[in-house]
């Protein structure tokens, strides 16, 4: 079933022996629908139904998949703002401590050769001499001047650029504030019932849309169901680990680029080592500071 990961919607076809194990499996949201398929004879419309409502559940979850895409990718665009004045100040700085050196360079040399100058001409009355390093002095002042004069088509780039992109920055301070009203959502996987109430209780304080998996094939399944911008994964869980469903949301493309923060109790460098082999973008340590925490789930999303 996982080979191939891709949203889809399960209907189980079971009899009547199977009922309880499947309404159980069913419930715990591995499957989403069960069909008495044998015997029955009153009722031979009801699998058709249930094919019906399971596209019908697929196709709003298309769109509902489509409207947190454009969040998400909107909360990226409304990062180039940070982005771009980085880089402006940057420019800006190296543009001005390249004026500011040049100056000095200039000041020096000018200085020098006056002082070149005054005492030779103390020392040995030589007009010629004198007239030709006053020719040198006026060249070399015309070439810092020329160099000097090169950078200010670059200041003026730099402020051409800055005021043609206030308006898509403008536009994207909008999209992300609309982007806002779409919570991001969080994909919470640990087996153990305190870990899971105690990151719902800090979590939902922040307004982030929470899911909840109590194991890794669990896990899988939710991502059926919804895909969320980001995932918090326990390491240590029976059956399938946090490693090895890491691995496997890894390795299917619609899922690959969801950040996988690891939760786990053991700080040793193999560990550490092994959950950003298996893809995770960062990990975080139990038990954890709420700031760290929510810092780091800032930064990833």
């Amino acid at each position: 079933r996982f080979s191939t990961i891709c949203p889809h919607r399960t209907v189980i076809l079971c009899n009547r022996e199977q009922i309880r194990t499947v309404y159980t499996l069913c419930k715990k949201n591995y499957f989403d629908d069960y069909i008495l398929y044998w015997p029955v004879c009153h009722d031979d419309t009801r699998l058709a139904m249930a094919v019906h409502h399971a596209m019908r559940d697929l196709a709003a979850f298309n769109a509902d998949v489509s409207a947190l895409k454009i969040a998400t990718l909107t909360r990226k665009i409304a990062g180039m703002e940070a982005l771009l004045n980085r880089n402006t100040t940057q420019s800006n700085d190296y543009s001005e401590a390249t004026s500011r050196l040049l100056t000095c360079v200039e000041q020096e040399a000018n200085d020098s050769l006056d002082g070149f100058l005054h005492r030779l001409t103390e020392d040995i009355n030589v007009k010629d001499l004198n007239d030709d390093i006053c020719c040198k002095k006026e060249v070399l002042q015309n070439q810092f001047l020329a160099l000097t004069e090169s950078l200010q088509p670059l200041n003026n780039w730099v402020q051409a650029f800055w005021e043609e992109c206030i308006p898509y920055l403008k536009a994207a301070c909008d999209l992300r504030l609309l982007a806002e009203k779409v919570p991001a959502t969080i994909l919470v996987v640990d087996d153990e019932e305190p870990s899971r109430t105690l990151l719902k209780r800090l979590l939902e304080q922040k307004n982030y849309q929470l899911m909840f998996a109590a194991s890794g094939i669990e896990a899988l399944n939710q991502l059926h169901k919804q895909c969320p911008d980001l995932i918090l994964m326990d390491i240590t869980m029976p059956g399938m680990d946090g490693l090895e469903t890491t691995l496997r949301i890894k390795s299917a493309d619609q899922f690959s680029a969801i950040p996988i923060i690891m939760v786990t109790g053991n700080s040793d460098k193999s560990v550490v080592a092994n959950c950003l082999k298996a893809g995770a973008v960062d990990f975080i340590v139990k038990p954890f500071y709420r700031d760290i925490l929510l810092e780091k789930i800032r930064k990833y999303l």
